[in-house]
């Protein structure tokens, strides 16, 4: 089967993640031709060479609004000129036959509390359109799912939820103890693992005004790009396993005001370290109280309150037992069967 993706890997919230390159490498080893459709300044992210790609170049000077008008004004055109069984989109951006989506623009703005301004009504009025066109819309989490009802009106019928594929975390034989001397946090402190500094809008300066002077002698451990360090605050270089992390935190930290996906909560948890996330961190409201506890990212009191309590009443270790469900599938390769069933 000529399978067209229509790579967009960054989204509304600036982050960028190998989701879509590797279901595109899915697809191949499922025996698939996968036909990649990408803008030109992804062309860094594209996977495997071998795959056919076709680049669009809008110009560099527009704002990204009116790029992506663009690249979907291309799509629309350049898609059915390449004998495609099926395409798969990514949010804004053409007019797939399956739509997969991780956001949803208005919600976003309304969980920032921003106003949608003309571009962003453009991304708005692109990701409805697509929305109405596909013969299905796929949301991967419960949230994403309510949110395409309420904003946009997108028929419950019309919407499989389907979770991403989940990786068990890989097996490590050195102790918590063991851990934090390789990665050098110190053994007497409770550490709060930050583990997605290199994304935008990703909570981080909220963070920063909670723990560059707490009361309880908390560190934030952040994982990524460096940061300027002091007692409170390290920063770690993100390592290959980051299961190894997760292992020697007391707690995992989210801060993004919006992610409806949230799979970060679940690594951490199958690692056996609790969460302590945003209120809109979407797969976080999932897990039981014992494991998460929840903030408001908007407030500042509503963190200290929250970490008043844990110096009081720390959480346990998680057990991996704790998830409250199964995954729909483990693999990419399930997960990409599971998408294209719903053709």
């Amino acid at each position: 089967m000529r399978i067209g993706f229509f790579f967009r890997p960054a989204n509304p919230c600036g982050w960028r993640d190998a989701y879509v390159a590797d279901l595109v490498e899915a697809a191949a080893a499922l025996g698939h031709v996968p036909v990649v459709f990408a803008m030109a300044e992804d062309a860094a992210e594209l996977p495997s060479k071998t795959v056919e790609t076709h680049v669009y170049a809008p110009p560099r000077l527009l704002p990204a609004a009116l790029r992506l008008r663009l690249f979907h004004n291309w799509l629309v055109k350049e898609a059915p000129r390449h004998t495609l069984d099926l395409t798969i989109g990514f949010g804004a951006g053409g007019l797939p036959d399956i739509l997969v989506m991780r956001s949803v623009e208005e919600s976003r703005l309304l969980a920032v509390c921003e106003h949608a301004l003309p571009l962003d009504q453009i991304v708005i009025g692109l990701e409805k359109e697509a929305c109405a066109k596909a013969s299905r819309v796929i949301a991967l989490s419960p949230r994403i799912r309510e949110e395409l009802i309420a904003t946009y009106g997108v028929p419950p019928e019309r919407i499989r939820g389907v979770r991403p594929p989940f990786e068990e975390p890989a097996a490590c034989s050195l102790t918590r103890r063991e851990l934090r001397d390789k990665y050098g946090v110190p053994q007497d402190r409770t550490v709060f693992l930050f583990p997605s500094f290199d994304v935008k809008g990703n909570g981080f300066d909220f963070l920063k005004r909670y723990f560059t002077s707490n009361p309880h002698d908390f560190m934030l451990l952040a994982a990524g790009r460096p940061v300027p360090g002091n007692r409170f605050i390290k920063s770690v270089p993100r390592p290959e396993y980051m299961s190894d992390l997760y292992r020697l935190a007391d707690y995992t930290i989210l801060a993004a005001p919006y992610d409806p996906v949230g799979t970060i909560a679940w690594e951490s948890v199958a690692c056996g370290t609790p969460v302590v996330a945003a209120e809109n961190i979407g797969e976080a409201e999932e897990l039981p109280e014992d494991v998460c506890r929840t903030y408001s990212p908007l407030e500042i009191n509503s963190l200290g309150l929250l970490m008043d309590d844990l110096a009081k009443n720390p959480l346990s270790p998680a057990s991996q037992s704790r998830i409250p469900h199964e995954r729909d599938e483990l693999t990419l390769q399930a997960h990409l069967q599971t998408l294209i069933a719903n053709s």
